[in-house]
């Protein structure tokens, strides 16, 4: 992004429900502009990508969990980094009260662990905090359940 005199547009990534970090927030992590090129970091990631996606950066991830455990986890698996921010706190207060906007959100295996009968809600609320443009990506089960545990992995 940026180079040959095209316009810069900063990347952010919100990650609800981002549990330990791996391998997701590790992989989105291993793209961040403010991590210095290794063999480690930027390019083990990039080599199972093809262009245009192989040259994307992004600036800034932010994961949400509601677990305190699974979040040291994340401190432990990614890198420490400006452009990495972990949030403790539900998924649905954290979208209903940021400020920040944001490039892709993306909930993997984690949005089915709230009650269903806040689904809308927080669906509602992350279109809401979408740059437009942005990308919403979030995966379900096959079969309709409530999914709600009260006590998910230590949460």
């Amino acid at each position: 992004g940026g180079g040959g005199g095209e316009p810069y547009f900063p990347l952010t990534v919100l990650e609800l429900g981002c549990g330990g970090g791996d391998p997701v927030a590790v992989f989105l992590c291993s793209l961040l502009r403010s991590l210095p090129s290794s063999p480690d970091t930027q390019s083990n990631a990039r080599k199972h990508l093809s262009p245009p996606i192989s040259d994307v950066t992004i600036d800034r991830y932010v994961g949400v969990d509601v677990s305190a455990h699974q979040l040291s986890l994340a401190r432990t698996a990614l890198p420490s980094s400006p452009g990495v921010e972990l949030v403790e706190g539900d998924m649905l207060q954290f979208v209903k009260h940021t400020s920040s906007t944001f490039s892709g959100v993306l909930s993997i295996f984690a949005i089915f662990h709230i009650p269903r009968a806040v689904h809308g809600d927080l669906l509602t609320q992350i279109v809401k905090i979408l740059q437009p443009g942005g990308v919403f990506l979030f995966t379900a089960p096959s079969r309709a359940s409530e999914g709600y545990q009260e006590d998910w992995l230590g949460s």
